[in-house]
């Protein structure tokens, strides 16, 4: 006799290339293979180009096309489709999605599960009381570090059984590349990958690098990622000196991520907060040493002097000294970059979080 599909939504905020958009096109990617699950995907906005490559999948694709948040013609539409689908699982992704689903599924049918990608406890008092309201209504919470699973933990009690980490890995453990550093060492080349956003703490980096261009005046810096908020221009007006601007190269965003971790020798996140950054996965994957923040999971990814240096957020001088470390010990940059492929062999692939995601589905529906 065969056995039913457990059928998921898996549900985001809207369709642009977020950490956690990216994270779940990839998962999906591989997941779907699993014929014992049948997956639909959808947003909650319109915004963003993700959208066709869902579709590309083969999925059923959902756009709720709303205009704000609790939307009435969005929820109305939104409780008509969990009716009509009836959907075993429901997991949905960032705090926005998971508010909405808690309204418009209040005595449903379908298990509830949610990723925390972020440490919202750290994001204020009103985000801690909406936090502790909406995590305790949840069947099942992954949570993408230990730092997120320690506030979540910390803030409210949840059940062993109902709470867990998942790495959100984009990079799968076959496919990770050795690649060897360029030998060119006329220029030293840093580069810095993502969404230009306060969050992301590029003006810390760019106030560092006057700094670092009077003992190296050989680095250069390739500033890759979308500017959907116009934040460009306000990063400018810190590098108004000529020398300074030509050592920087703004890329925007970018689609071909080997070729342009293939350019760096060193990369940099000076992010003010984290939850998991994929970006620096990947370019440990690709033999790369890593400058950091120290917040969210990074320290889990990035350990001190061993595959990359971390910093305190916002330390300018620290983020100088660290890239003039490896300005004035160049053996380091290859030495640290083999850690880092070695790190994500051995703590980090997709094939791991996968396994553990299926078989929390499989546990919630047993009798599927």
């Amino acid at each position: 006799m065969p056995v039913n599909k457990i059928k998921i939504l898996h549900f985001f905020s809207s369709w642009e290339k977020g950490g956690a958009e990216i994270w779940l096109l990839r998962f999906l990617e591989k997941f779907i293979k699993d014929n014992r699950f049948e997956n639909h995907v959808g947003a909650l906005y319109a915004k963003g180009v993700l959208k066709d490559k869902f579709k590309a999948l083969g999925l059923p694709v959902i756009n709720l096309n709303m205009k704000y948040l609790f939307d009435p013609k969005g929820i109305s539409d939104l409780k008509r489709l969990l009716r009509t689908e009836q959907y075993d699982i429901i997991h949905t992704h960032l705090l926005k999605t998971d508010l909405v689903f808690q309204y418009a599924t209040l005595n449903g049918g379908a298990k509830l599960v949610t990723t925390k990608h972020n440490n919202f406890y750290k994001a204020g008092f009103l985000n801690s009381i909406i936090e502790n309201k909406i995590n305790r209504n949840f069947d099942y919470i992954f949570c993408v570090s230990r730092d997120v699973y320690q506030a979540v933990t910390q803030a409210i009690r949840v059940p062993e059984e109902k709470i867990g980490i998942a790495y959100p890995i984009p990079v799968s453990k076959e496919s990770i590349p050795v690649k060897r550093l360029t030998k060119d060492k006329t220029s030293l080349i840093i580069g810095t990958l993502g969404r230009l956003h306060p969050v992301k703490g590029l003006k810390y980096l760019l106030e560092a690098w006057p700094l670092v261009l009077k003992k190296a005046p050989q680095a250069k810096l390739l500033i890759a990622g979308p500017d959907s908020y116009n934040y460009k221009k306000v990063l400018l007006k810190k590098i108004q000196d000529k020398y300074i601007t030509e050592s920087i190269s703004w890329l925007g965003e970018i689609e071909d991520i080997p070729a342009y971790f293939s350019k760096i020798d060193i990369f940099c996140t000076p992010s003010i907060s984290e939850g998991f950054p994929l970006s620096v996965i990947e370019a440990m994957s690709a033999g790369k040493p890593v400058i950091a923040s120290e917040t969210g999971g990074i320290p889990e990814q990035v350990i001190h002097m061993q595959n990359g240096l971390l910093f305190k957020v916002g330390d300018i001088n620290a983020i100088a000294d660290a890239v003039l470390y490896f300005a004035n010990n160049l053996y380091k940059i290859e030495e640290m970059g083999k850690k880092s492929i070695e790190r994500v062999v051995e703590n980090f692939n997709i094939e791991n979080s996968i396994e553990k995601i299926k078989q929390v589905y499989l546990n919630l529906c047993p009798g599927e």
